[in-house]
């Protein structure tokens, strides 16, 4: 599972204005690439796509004994779109997590949203974001479970690791005094085991001695260690989950907002809060 909080688009987006990443626009014509209208072809087709990572429990994954899409994130939003009278909800799976912003865009259109525990950021481009509808579980302190290091007070002098993004170092940075070392990682395979090699099976000189890491995550990745792990402090740095927009769709935002609000105040929330992510961070 290959998970940001964060991500800065900056760097894409500049080189995007150059050379045509983000549908061929110039700096002069950047807003180009974005849908209109896309509430009315929403409502033309029935159906509401959402860009997902693939395989990312507890938010969106399939059930590999029904075959069904399940997860916090496409339930919700598939309650949020029978509210707005859609009929039916699709999710668009990737296995590239940065690549998912852009798959809303004019020139890709290969979705209408996106979801995926993003924070909003004015660093993504051409992107307006709905209001939250999860205040994430912030991140989690894991180390071997034979260490001793017990909080962020534990980590100076410490080599740290943390997954590939902005957020995460400078939280680490802001609140770790004197880290010996702050390395970002990636989960190569996929499988969440990227905790596992970087605290104990990397050569020494590769390991780390804590990873910072989003708890909605580290809960269901740490399952993986057979009690090798543990997770030491949590619910570090909450930050909250919103839904990634088209710019320049006010109507489809201004229904979204709403139906999202008539679902949180429901029972039905609460529900889907303790079936996916009753960790309690």
């Amino acid at each position: 599972m290959k998970k940001t909080v964060i991500l800065s688009f900056m760097a894409g987006a500049m080189l995007a204005a150059s050379v045509g990443l983000f549908g061929g626009c110039s700096k002069t014509d950047a807003n180009s690439d974005v849908r209109k209208n896309v509430l009315d072809d929403i409502r033309k087709t029935g159906v509401l796509r959402v860009a997902v990572e693939s395989e990312a429990p507890p938010f969106n994954y399939i059930n590999e004994e029904t075959g069904e899409t399940e997860g916090f994130e496409f339930e919700l939003i598939s309650l949020v779109a029978k509210e707005m009278g859609i009929d039916r909800v699709t999710p668009v799976w990737t296995d590239d997590y940065e690549a998912i912003p852009e798959m809303i865009s004019k020139s890709q259109n290969l979705a209408d949203i996106f979801m995926g525990g993003y924070v909003a950021s004015d660093k993504i481009p051409n992107v307006v974001w709905s209001n939250p509808y999860y205040e994430g579980g912030g991140y989690c302190l894991i180390v071997p479970s034979e260490s001793t290091i017990s909080g962020l007070n534990d980590l100076t002098g410490k080599k740290i690791g943390i997954y590939n993004e902005d957020a995460a170092e400078e939280f680490v940075r802001a609140n770790v005094s004197a880290p010996q070392a702050v390395n970002r990682f990636e989960d190569e395979d996929g499988d969440g085991a990227w905790m596992m090699k970087r605290l104990l099976d990397a050569p020494a000189s590769e390991r780390v001695d804590a990873i910072i890491y989003d708890c909605v995550f580290a809960y269901v990745e740490i399952t993986k260690s057979d009690g090798k792990l543990k997770i030491v402090a949590s619910g570090l740095h909450r930050l909250p989950y919103q839904i990634g927009l088209p710019a320049k769709n006010d109507d489809l935002k201004k229904e979204i907002d709403a139906a999202l609000k008539k679902v949180i105040d429901s029972p039905a929330y609460a529900q889907l809060v303790t079936k996916y992510l009753d960790f309690n961070p």
